[in-house]
């Protein structure tokens, strides 16, 4: 399967966003499609071979007219927050209004001559004004109206609403409140499209902070200033303090200290040397350096971090999904009570005194006015927004939340499953003590050093790092990483085994068992037993914490772990764990996770957190999988729905509270704007608010809103 993005523009609401989502699913090439209205970006998963590009935009055209498809940009979150579109919207708008003050003030007042004569020529120009007016602002929405008329199953939306109303109310002779309802609709448009740029940018350059150009290294060594984008695998980049790492990559000369806080979410400084790997988006704060780029700017890890954080909406959360099926019963309904408001209480009233004009003209003004107000648009854009708000929120703490709806669903978690090693301990491991049979020391670190080389679990590093070993070649053959186990290789000609206990019953060798505590690994060469290395690894700090905070909030954890059953007990006892199970291998603990989550609650979800290319299974199965550690560091990254952009456990527990900060803004913007919606209806039922001002309070109810939500970005996790 492949997948790809693209940018979707023309779209108004949830709703048209599902259409086209509906049409597209039909093509059996297609496996998945999910579009996020707020970011303007659609993800479609192919089966097998990807469609072309003009054959997908023209099938998203024939969906929905208007609907207009782009390929995607890592810019478009860098656009101008005003557009041309907005600003020729804004341009309407201010033209529109103009006329209505021209009609209104100044012709108005001529229309009739000191005798009390209508004079013809001035009222026929103040109604053209009017009528100039009102198609200026509405002739886009006009013919989104016409257009809906293909499908009629999709007529009823707030498009239609606003038309109906605002027609309606000229048939009534009432033209400066028909324009004034489209402007005020138009204006909501506007705002609503400028907060959600200003959202994109300010995330963009939340997370992106990499300067436009760059100092390369040329052919002949000669620094030369390139835009960084032109950035080539293999490129020399020169780093001076203060720069921002434009791409991912190792350094190849000098030293310094690097902040990574874009990264981690934590000010720390990194000492990196010849030989360190280092990550865009962070910053040299002293020394210089010279750095091999070992990707291209649009490959590098901000542009990856900035793309999973972007493309987070794309998976509707359960608030979203409501919204679009609550705002398509809810419009019909709403039609009907105003159809029912304008007619019957004139009717009841005709009935008993005789038919009178002004009662009817009064009721259907006010079934007008409950239309314009029983708008959705409000609700149905502040939800998404908030959303997308709390994934940038916790990107801004270290944490990137791949889907809303994931962070949606740490809300529901009542069962955490973690790995032991790198995860809640420190996988710092040392060596503590080496026993030897027949080979001399300084052999048996060359074969331990050989065997763990190509491996980036947390004891390979380790005992990468426990030994001194210079200008090695490493010429092994036959290399096999065993999740669980061990590792096997050939080296020089010899068979060389290291792992567990299991590895050496497996490959027949008739080894010495450790008494020692701590983590054991034992050597084996040509099949022949030749000691082993004692492990010590410590618990991490905030790991009692996480662990505290996690009971107290009534949910489950237990530890699985492929080490022996007496280090696992160490751990959970000094950390408060009660529930664990040791001495798992890989498929051991996938079905453990399979079995609780069958056995789990309708509604609640399991977390399984872990750091290594042994957890992908289980961080692929879990409800919500997380992943910790360096951005691409192993393949679990990949299959997790959360990334921790460090080590730190605790990032669990904060994950957790932004969640529910997020659920919390998205159930206040609903409750707030129906609360506001109701008491309008209300006074306008009482004759108390005029159409206008309904759409004007409905305006300044988006504004709230989309304020309210942009606003959780700078919220305090604590």
């Amino acid at each position: 399967m492949k997948k790809v993005s693209y940018s979707i523009h023309g779209l108004d609401c949830p709703k048209c966003a599902s259409r086209v989502e509906e049409a597209l699913k039909k093509d059996e090439r297609i496996s998945s499609v999910s579009i996020d209205v707020i970011t303007k970006t659609i993800n479609i998963t192919f089966k097998k071979n990807e469609i072309e590009f003009s054959e997908l935009a023209d099938a998203v055209a024939k969906a929905k007219e208007g609907a207009k498809l782009a390929e995607n940009s890592e810019n478009e979150c860098k656009k101008s927050i005003i557009n041309a579109d907005i600003f020729l919207l804004i341009s309407r708008v201010f033209l529109s209004i103009l006329i209505v003050i021209v009609a209104y003030f100044f012709i108005k007042p001529l229309i009739v001559d000191p005798y009390g004569k209508v004079i013809q020529s001035n009222y026929y120009l103040m109604i053209g004004l009017y009528i100039v007016g009102y198609l200026l602002i509405s002739y886009d929405i006009l013919i989104k109206f016409v257009l809906s008329f293909k499908n009629i199953k999709h007529i009823l939306n707030e498009i239609t609403l606003m038309v109906v109303a605002s027609i309606a109310a000229i048939a009534l002779g009432h033209y400066m409140e028909a324009v004034l309802v489209m402007s005020f609709f138009q204006i909501g448009n506007i705002i609503e499209e400028i907060s959600v740029n200003k959202s994109k940018k300010l995330i963009a350059s939340t997370i992106d902070k990499r300067l436009e150009y760059a100092s390369v290294y040329d052919q002949h060594h000669q620094l030369t200033k390139i835009k960084a984008t032109n950035i080539k695998e293999g490129d020399i980049v020169a780093i001076k303090m203060g720069d921002v790492i434009p791409v991912d990559g190792e350094v190849v000369s000098g030293s310094g200290n690097v902040d990574t806080s874009s990264i981690t979410g934590e000010f720390i400084l990194d000492n990196v040397t010849s030989g360190s790997k280092i990550y865009s988006g962070t910053t040299l704060k002293s020394g210089t350096i010279d750095i091999k780029a070992t990707s291209t700017y649009e490959n590098s890890s901000t542009s990856k971090i900035l793309k999973m954080v972007m493309d987070s909406n794309a998976h509707k959360t359960k608030a979203e999904k409501f919204i679009t099926k609550f705002a398509a019963w809810y419009t019909p309904i709403v039609m009907i009570i105003a159809l029912l408001v304008a007619t019957l209480p004139a009717l009841f009233i005709s009935l008993a005194n005789g038919f009178v004009w002004a009662v009817w003209e009064k009721w259907i003004l006010i079934g007008l006015t409950i239309l314009v107000t029983a708008c959705p648009c409000a609700i149905i854009i502040s939800i998404p927004l908030t959303y997308f708000m709390g994934t940038a929120l916790a990107y801004k703490n270290g944490i990137i939340i791949k889907g809303a709806n994931y962070l949606e669903r740490l809300n529901d978690v009542n069962i955490v499953v973690s790995d032991k090693t790198g995860t809640l301990t420190k996988g710092n491991f040392a060596i503590e003590s080496i026993t030897l049979v027949d080979l001399d020391q300084d052999t048996f670190l060359e074969y331990l050093y050989i065997l763990e080389s190509k491996s980036n679990h947390p004891i390979a590093n380790a005992i990468r790092e426990s030994i001194d070993v210079t200008n090695l070649a490493n010429t092994s053959e036959n290399y096999l990483e065993i999740p669980g186990f061990g590792v096997k290789c050939t080296y020089k000609g010899h068979d060389l085994v290291f792992g567990n206990e299991q590895l050496m019953i497996d490959n027949k060798i008739d080894y010495t068992k450790s008494n020692s505590e701590g983590l054991t690994l034992y050597l084996g060469v040509d099949n022949k037993f030749e000691g082993y290395v004692v492990l010590s690894d410590g618990v991490k700090e905030q790991s009692k914490e996480l662990v505290t905070y996690l009971k107290n909030e009534g949910i489950r954890v237990v530890l699985l772990t492929g080490g022996k059953d007496a280090d696992a007990q160490k751990v959970c006892q000094e950390i408060g764990i009660n529930e664990y199970k040791a001495s798992l291998l890989p498929e051991d603990k996938v079905e453990y996770i399979r079995h609780e989550m069958n056995n789990n609650d309708s509604g609640k979800a399991l977390l399984y957190v872990g750091d290594g290319i042994n957890d992908t299974p289980c961080i692929a199965l879990a409800d919500v999988g997380v992943s910790m550690g360096e951005l691409g560091a192993s393949a679990s990254v990949e299959e997790s729905d959360i990334v921790i952009l460090n080590d730190n456990p605790i990032k669990i527990k904060e994950g957790r509270i932004i969640a529910k900060k997020t659920k919390g803004r998205a159930i206040f913007n609903i409750v707030v704007a129906l609360v506001i919606k109701v008491v309008v209806m209300v006074l306008a039922i009482l004759s108390l608010v005029d159409m206008w001002i309904a759409v004007v309070a409905d305006t300044g109810l988006l504004i709230i809103l989309i304020i309210s939500a942009i606003l959780l970005i700078k919220s305090k996790v604590d």
